[in-house]
This record gives C-alpha cells, structure tokens and sequence, in this order.
C-alpha cells in the first residue's frame, strides 16, 4: 500500500490519463485473453477468473455429491425392496453402485453449472472494468443481472426477471466484497496501471539514457579516431 501511495505521488492523474488514451478499450479486454508476451502466460484477470470459477464449482459439485449420494441410495433401497437377489454381497453393490453414480451425476451437472454461471460472471465484471478501466460495483450488479437473465432465458420472461433480480443482488454483494477486498489489497484496476505505467516509464527512461550513452561512446570513438588520422605522418 506504501508503494502504491507513492505511486500516486509520483504519477498525477495527467500522466496516468495520457498512458491510458494511448490504448483503446477494446484493446484492452482483448488482451485479457491474450498471453503476455513476457511470461508466456494470461494476464491477471484471467488467471483470477478460472481459479474462482473452479474453486467454486468443485466446491457445490462437492457438497452436492454429500448430499444426493446418500438420497440415490436411499430411492433404489425403496424402489427395490421386494427384488430378489442372489446375494447378500449383489444388494449390497447395487446400492452402493446407486450411492456412487447417484453422486457423481449430481457432481458433475452442479459443478459444469456452477462454473458456467462464475466463469461467466467473473469474464463479464473483469471485461466490463478492464473496458472503463475503473473498479465499480455497478459492473458486478450489471454481470449478475446478465448472467441470471441469461440463464433463465429458456423458461420465459417472468424467469428472466426473477434470474436477473437475483443475479444482480448476488453480483452487488460479491462486488462489494471483491471491490473492498482488491482495494485492500492493492490489485484493483487503477493501481495495476500505476504499476504499468511506472514500467513503461522506466523502460522508456532507460531505452533513453542508453541509448544516450551509446551516441556518447560512439561520437568519442569518431574524435579519436579523427584526431589518430590527423596525427599521422604523410
């Protein structure tokens, strides 16, 4: 946080609004799905992105395989009672074969739509803020009211309603925790680009002063050189 303050002292709002001109807004959500051309990887927000996504959904796939498995195996014990096995062991297979498959159906279907719906969310809020380079919680309330709409857009226009009513309070709560969190921190969209700002300037400062020094050294050697040749004997 130290750093970022003097960051902002260092750097006013002038230099920073002209660093950001320089790059469209669209530019700017492409590369968020683009790699860096250093790291070889994807940039922040999308590294952010997929982790969420994934924590979250094998989180509800999991909690959903606890809680399902035991009801599969409790129905097939009920919708078979009066079948006749060979054995003990065969009934007792059976229903653990309805606990198992039971649950992971459950885990399965829970965990690709919960990571469709947080992948969703979290691309559409950090598109939206990489896009106005600003950390609001209005981006998070509009992703949440678009993904709900949108999931619910088979069942008709009262469904829609209902999926975006709640979408947009979840999106509103999520942002408020995520934007104070980042804040905090200090990864929000502002102070990433002080940081890269700074970057571009340092490199840039430093291509100069090189290439100042390389000009120096270079018209010394042409002195020297000239000064040699005049100094010959013809």
């Amino acid at each position: 946080m130290v750093q970022q303050n003097n960051l902002k002292e260092t750097f006013n709002s002038e230099l920073l609004s002209e660093y950001i001109s320089q790059e469209k807004p669209l530019d700017r959500v492409k590369r968020l799905y683009k790699k860096n051309e250093q790291t070889t990887r994807y940039y922040e927000e999308a590294k952010v992105c997929e982790v969420i996504s994934l924590f979250i959904s094998t989180t509800v796939g999991s909690a959903a395989f606890a809680l399902s498995a035991p009801l599969c195996r409790e129905n097939y014990i009920s919708a078979n009672v009066a079948t006749v096995y060979d054995t003990k062991v065969v009934a007792m297979r059976r229903a653990k074969d309805a606990y198992m498959f039971g649950g992971l159906k459950r885990f399965a279907k829970w965990t690709l739509l919960t990571y469709a719906v947080v992948f969703s969310f979290s691309n559409l809020s950090q598109a939206l803020e990489l896009y106005r380079c600003e950390t609001n919680i209005a981006h998070y309330t509009v992703s949440g009211v678009a993904v709900g709409a949108i999931s619910r857009l088979i069942l008709g226009p009262r469904a829609m309603l209902a999926g975006g009513f709640i979408g947009g309070y979840m999106g509103t709560m999520t942002g408020f925790a995520a934007t104070n969190i980042m804040t905090w921190a200090g990864i929000n969209i502002e102070q990433r680009f002080y940081e890269e700002m700074e970057r571009k300037l340092i490199e840039k400062k430093c291509y100069e002063e090189s290439r100042a020094k390389a000009l120096a050294q270079l018209a010394l050697g042409g002195g020297s050189e000239t000064t040699h040749k005049a100094g010959t004997p013809v």
